[in-house]
């Protein structure tokens, strides 16, 4: 940065800031990341909650009746971090009949404060985590936090890694305490071999993978032409 002194502009694709660290850039310089994320990541999330609630994990093989399928229908997910992405996702689950409460630090009319949320965690069928990592969440999903949500939660976590005690959920989940865990992210990536949140039989993971898709870049260069366009066309 110090090399390029007409440089205004720095653009990434990425959904998080953490590679562009906004204290040593210049404030005259344009930080912008990816937005196109959200529909994406909100398709993602979409399908982990019909995997785990519409019995499509384990199905039953013919002539056995123990598939456990459950409506999701007026069911109520928490969204922690509801920024562009936990919006995204949150309309797309309540094309499924889904209550969602977007959970920020600075409330607005449509997103409630961490404090607030702590009363409806009892109530929590989703919690969904779609944190940065670069704003203080280390470990807020912790072994307390958990002990807040019903035996039948499924936690969902596509921010990042910081964010969960993976050690206090994998115990949640190997105890019945909680029903199962979608892990798209990890404290350590790639997590090691012999993870065992890798080896899980209720914990579901992918590999930093759900914003993937065919028209990745066609989108993030849709978005950069836009910004530029706006911005920066004359």
């Amino acid at each position: 940065v110090a090399r390029a002194p007409k440089l205004l502009w720095i653009a990434t694709p990425a959904a998080g800031r953490e590679d562009v660290p906004r204290k040593l850039i210049p404030r005259r310089i344009r930080i912008t990341h990816g937005a196109f994320h959200g529909p994406l990541i909100a398709q993602t999330v979409a399908g982990a909650v019909l995997m785990f609630n519409r019995g499509l994990r384990n199905p039953e093989p013919w002539g056995r009746e123990k598939l456990e399928c459950r409506d999701v229908i007026g069911t109520r997910a928490l969204i922690y971090g509801y920024g562009r992405v936990g919006k995204a996702i949150a309309a797309k689950l309540r094309a499924f009949g889904i209550q969602t409460v977007g959970v920020r630090r600075t409330p607005s009319r449509t997103s409630i404060t961490p404090e607030a949320a702590k009363k409806l965690l009892k109530t929590c069928d989703h919690l969904i985590l779609a944190l940065p990592s670069d704003t203080g969440t280390d470990n807020l999903v912790d072994g307390a936090f958990l002990k807040r949500l019903p035996p039948h939660a499924v936690v969902y976590n596509i921010g990042r890694g910081n964010s969960v005690d993976e050690a206090a959920l994998l115990a949640a989940v190997e105890s019945g305490r909680l029903a199962g865990a979608y892990l798209d992210v990890f404290k350590q990536e790639p997590p090691p071999a012999d993870s065992p949140l890798l080896h899980c039989p209720k914990i579901h993971t992918s590999p930093h993978s759900s914003a993937f898709g065919a028209t990745y870049l066609d989108r993030a260069f849709a978005e950069f032409a836009q910004y530029y366009k706006k911005n920066f066309s004359k």
